[in-house]
């Protein structure tokens, strides 16, 4: 995916979206719920990292048209329960310990933070270290859930069936001992899912995987595949506060599916 060409088409969009609702419907009470995928809060100028500032901005958006809530509790709501929303990072990078955990408890948010496992790690931002387990350990004593993002981070389609038990079993087995706890929710690597994933997942005992399909999130989901919205730095605020309306989510849930079709036929 050319990143920068994606990014300008997504700005038209949300541009002339914007421009839509001031003529024609009024966003002040949001009916939609979403779960946000953060990865990196630091300055460095990966696509997928957030400024802290920016960061905040949007906590402090999303706290005043809405709730934001645990994974947990946004999965168990019901119908009536909307304007909900959830923080959630991959990759488990140490900035979210040591910058977004701040905001967070500054405004009692609590988040979900999926961790990898011990093996070689693709796609990662370069020179950034990731949660050790003191920190983990830290989050969870906070009220956080930690949830599992596989071993090596990578693709699951394009794992052996050995590799795929490897990656999403006997791996997290061993992490689970050595943090003391049991994961409870998976997200897909590069949000990648297939029907074996999905089954060995079920198998092992997980209650929900996480995508990243761009669309809000309904109670009618499927549990082992939710989606999420990713947030990168590109997205500048008045973009945000577009992206989180019911227009919004359903040009972003479009837009991602045509960038995945355009990346399946380019391989």
């Amino acid at each position: 995916m050319k990143i920068k060409l994606s990014i300008a088409l997504r700005k038209i969009s949300l541009k002339v979206i914007q421009k839509w609702q001031k003529i024609f419907c009024n966003n002040k009470d949001l009916n939609i719920s979403a779960i946000l995928c953060y990865h990196d809060i630091s300055e460095k100028e990966w696509d997928w990292s957030v400024t802290p500032v920016e960061f905040e901005d949007q906590i402090k958006y999303l706290l005043k048209v809405g709730r934001i809530v645990r994974l947990d509790k946004l999965i168990r709501s019901g119908k009536e329960n909307r304007s909900l929303f959830t923080i959630t990072f991959d990759d488990g990078y140490e900035s979210v310990y040591k910058n977004a955990f701040p905001i967070l408890e500054k405004y009692n948010v609590k988040a979900t933070v999926f961790i990898l496992g011990k093996g070689k790690h693709t796609d990662l931002l370069s020179e950034a270290e990731l949660l050790n387990e003191k920190q983990i350990k830290k989050l969870r004593s906070a009220g956080w859930q930690i949830g599992y993002h596989s071993k090596i981070h990578s693709n699951l389609n394009d794992l052996a069936d050995s590799d795929l038990v490897e990656s999403l079993v006997i791996d997290k087995n061993k992490l689970e001992k050595n943090l003391s706890l049991n994961f409870r929710y998976f997200s897909y690597p590069f949000g990648r899912y297939s029907k074996k994933a999905k089954k060995v997942l079920k198998n092992e005992g997980y209650k929900a995987a996480f995508t990243i399909e761009g669309s809000e999130y309904k109670n009618k989901s499927d549990l082992y595949r939710i989606p999420r919205v990713t947030i990168d730095k590109h997205l500048y605020f008045t973009d945000f506060k577009t992206l989180f309306t019911s227009e919004g989510l359903k040009f972003n849930n479009l837009f991602t599916k045509l960038l995945n079709i355009k990346d399946r036929l380019q391989k």
